[in-house]
């Protein structure tokens, strides 16, 4: 038995969530709650998780957005509260948001170029015409453009509350 532990926060969104304008709204949010709390900046939370020797990633798709903790049993304790703040206190720094809209776009530009998934996502396209699993977690070019800081906000206090949010050790 190895001495890990996983703790998951899973709140409903992901693009059942969102609509032709907020496209993306549930990753760029999951990832900005990465970026700072009103006490920790987003090089403090990644040294933390980093001298733990853990894994902090974002995650959101079709039905959900969260975080993902990965870490020794030993540091489960801290590991808690530190994904609480996150949680709880995101700040979502406008220059990080920035910064993750520009990564967020040459990704998006960069999957044109793969057969595979073009196809797939017209696929989406053409089977949900009117239903939201029609769009990319990751958004779409205008979609991510327009996107804001009160947006993000907004968004992760509205759905990442007690009655919408799961967490699993």
């Amino acid at each position: 038995q190895l001495p890990m532990a996983v703790i998951v926060a899973a709140a409903r969104g992901g693009v059942r969530a969102e609509t032709e304008q907020t496209q993306g709204l549930s990753n760029m949010t999951a990832h900005l709650l990465l970026k700072g709390t009103s006490r920790k900046s987003a090089v403090d939370i990644a040294t933390t998780v980093e001298s733990w020797g853990g894994i902090l990633a974002p995650f959101s798709g079709r039905d959900g957005f969260g975080l993902s903790l990965q870490l020794l049993t030993e540091d489960l304790e801290q590991g808690v509260g530190l994904l609480r703040e996150l949680l709880a206190d995101s700040v979502v720094p406008e220059p990080e948001l920035e910064l993750q809209r520009q990564l967020v776009l040459k990704e998006l530009a960069s999957r044109d170029d793969d057969v595979f998934d073009v196809g797939s996502r017209l696929l989406r396209r053409t089977l949900f015409t009117h239903h939201p699993y029609r769009f990319d977690p990751m958004g779409s070019p205008d979609s991510v453009s327009r996107l804001t800081r009160a947006d993000c906000r907004r968004f992760a206090q509205e759905r990442l509350a007690a009655g919408n949010l799961v967490v699993s050790v």
